[in-house]
């Protein structure tokens, strides 16, 4: 989708914190064919814009959903061009992106409406911001230049699909590297932060450009804010002051951001179309940062483990349909579901293609809007081959396959054997089409033999002649497709349980008075709708719905706990040093047991265990709330693997080796 001629805005901006005002104007230059009327929208909170000599603004409609749209209206046919001033006031509130002007910061983004939007036009231009003494302002583009001491100046160079201004007390820290100038906007001084920012920008450019093409932008910035939320712009990252003092967050985080600054901040997504770029730059920052490491199939099995736990039926949607994450089940579609299209596609295709593909969706169109139809087209120019089977499945199409092997025989043969069995799609509705890795384990080799069975029924037959004694076989071993997992491939997870609907919540009736209490405020950050029940009123726990089993003494805690503590394979914690949530290992039904003798701590493992829903027991110290363990439960066997009857090819197989996308 190309990019129709930007509107260019000329904003002169005047931010009183203490008052929590914005003043604003805004001299437009419209495209030549931009009509004589057209509609804008401006935030809620600003005044009817005052129009300059030959415009008149005219309000159009009610004011609703924190927006007011107006008709600008050019009164002569050779007006200049329109300038158009309006203030707004907000409560401060240094925790929220909503109210974005107080004492300790401000916020503008394109959702506020701090500039006059028409319909899906792209912008570019200028922003003059003055400020309150001790205050800089970042924004998108080139700056800051500082035409006064107490002005700062930021310019666009191509155009954005919208305007982001933040301000506050800033100290900057910067650095020149060949041709990006790379920024960091603390709150305070410190140039030891500053310093591992500037490093970790400047190696995340560098591996990126080998990989996608010439970087956008002249300057990349990491910008600490006044609240806890982090955002990705063109050109610079907003991240909360917790956040960005996390170990992990230069090296696994940030790299995500750069990659946005390509694809959906270089590259805009159609609005229309659904947000292809979430999925691709998960796909090209935190499976690469895994697949790196050795993890890729760790990552891609915890991705579709997400999509199991969070998403129902009633949850699911087409990848057509996502526009942003709002919960875990539309963050494991519209970023786990697209991080596998990709990757199923870089499998089709083949690095060498995959990464032309790439670089042509970025070459062709960087300042433009497109849709999936754009990245399709992309790579089909690449590969020189029609891809629409492909894309309009993954794409259009909610649900995933779910895969079973059955009747598999091996016949021992003069040179090895002959492998024959059939692939089932067991899912409800019509089959998928597939391209279904398979690993034959033999007596050959340490390395698995790889084959692909081309499958588009719901029972495809396969026949192989190998070299040695085939021993084990093993469907999709390493999740390379986009599927329904099979229980046994999964450890049970505290993600089973924080995606069911509802829940049953059981507290201990010998507990003390006190612990029961806090277990009952536990219990109404867990029960989701469910119920809560003391242990003594229930003989078992439910048999149709998943239940937390609260505290040491209750009567139906796991085989693993008992009243001095817990043990989690070889590892073993005490009831008096630690506090602990783990799932039971198997069972029909998700259950899960907390235990903890901690006032401070029990309330707060109701927000903490959400960070670990991908595991199946989590341990913290009493002594001062740190992670002690974390851990999976051991998986079983699953419909998707077969063994000779007299092997004992019982361990996982041994893949062939795969090169990562940047060498």
């Amino acid at each position: 989708m190309r990019a129709q001629p930007p509107i260019r805005h000329a904003l002169e901006v005047e931010i009183e914190p203490r008052a929590s005002l914005v003043r604003i104007g805004d001299t437009l230059e419209l495209p030549r064919d931009h009509p004589a009327e057209s509609r804008f929208v401006l935030g809620a909170a600003f005044t009817t814009p005052r129009a300059s000599a030959g415009w008149e603004v005219r309000p159009d409609g009610e004011r609703a959903g924190g927006a007011a749209t107006y008709r600008l209206v050019r009164g002569t046919p050779h007006a200049p061009p329109p300038r158009l001033e309006y203030e707004g006031r907000w409560a401060a509130a240094a925790d929220s992106t909503t109210t974005p002007v107080g004492p300790d910061g401000a916020f503008l983004s394109g959702s506020a409406g701090w500039y006059p939007r028409f319909a899906d036009e792209l912008v570019e231009g200028e922003i003059t911001v003055r400020l309150p003494a001790g205050w800089r302002a970042v924004a998108q583009g080139t700056g800051p230049a500082q035409p006064r001491p107490d002005v700062d100046l930021w310019r666009t160079t191509r155009p954005q699909d919208e305007l982001t201004l933040v301000a506050g007390p800033y100290h900057l820290t910067e650095r020149t590297d060949g041709a990006h100038r790379l920024q960091v906007w603390l709150r305070a001084p410190d140039p030891r932060l500053a310093q591992t920012y500037l490093d970790a920008s400047a190696d995340a450019i560098a591996r990126y450009e080998r990989l996608l093409g010439p970087y956008p932008d002249a300057k990349f910035a990491v910008v600490e804010s006044f609240f806890e939320s982090g955002y990705g712009m063109p050109s610079y990252t907003l991240l909360g002051p917790r956040v960005m003092r996390l170990p992990f967050v230069p090296r696994v985080s940030l790299p995500h951001e750069v990659v946005h600054c390509w694809f959906g901040n270089g590259v805009f997504i159609d609005p229309s179309a659904g947000n292809w770029a979430e999925g691709l730059t998960a796909y090209l920052a935190d499976h690469l940062a895994a697949e790196v490491a050795g993890n890729g199939a760790r990552h891609r099995r915890e991705a579709l483990q997400k999509y199991r736990s969070f998403v129902d039926a009633g949850r699911d949607f087409p990848l057509t349909a996502f526009r942003a994450r709002h919960d875990q089940a539309s963050m494991a579609v519209g970023y786990g579901k697209a991080m596998l299209l990709f990757h199923m596609l870089r499998t089709r295709l083949g690095d060498a293609t995959f990464v032309a593909g790439l670089r042509a969706l970025y070459r062709d169109h960087l300042g433009a809007r497109a849709s999936f139809d754009d990245v399709r087209r992309a790579f089909e120019g690449a590969a020189g081959i029609a891809l629409s089977d492909f894309f309009t499945q993954w794409t259009s199409r909610s649900g995933a396959p779910a895969l079973a092997l059955e009747d598999v025989r091996v016949t021992p043969t003069a040179t090895g054997s002959e492998v024959t069995g059939t692939l089932v799609q067991r899912q409800a509705g019509d089959p998928w089409s597939l391209s279904i890795p398979i690993a034959l384990s033999t007596t050959e080799s340490a390395v698995a033999a790889m084959r692909v069975v081309e499958s588009s029924t719901h029972r495809q037959g396969f026949a192989w002649a190998v070299a040695g004694r085939v021993t084990r076989v093993d469907v999709d071993p390493a999740f390379d497709l986009f599927r329904q997992l099979e229980p046994e491939e999964v450890p049970r997870s505290l993600g089973d349980l924080f995606g069911a609907r509802r829940t049953t919540v059981v507290l201990p009736a010998l507990a003390e008075p006190a612990a029961l209490e806090r277990y009952r405020a536990l219990a109404g950050m867990l029960a989701r709708g469910g119920t809560v029940r003391l242990d003594s009123e229930l003989a078992s726990l439910p048999a149709g719905e998943p239940a937390w089993v609260l505290g040491w003494e209750n009567r139906h805690r796991p085989p693993f706990v008992d009243d001095r503590g817990a043990s989690f394979g070889d590892s073993k914690i005490t009831r008096d040093a630690s506090c602990a949530a783990a799932t039971t290992p198997e069972g029909a039904m998700p259950q899960a047991w907390i235990g903890c003798d901690d006032d401070a701590l029990t309330p707060a493992l109701g927000r903490r265990l959400g960070h670990y829903a991908r595991r199946s027991f989590v341990t913290f110290a009493r002594a001062d709330g740190r992670r002690e363990l974390e851990g999976e439960w051991p998986t079983g066997r699953s419909a998707l693997t077969s063994t000779a009857v007299e092997s004992s090819a019982t361990q996982a197989p041994r893949l062939p080796e795969r090169p990562h996308l940047i060498h």
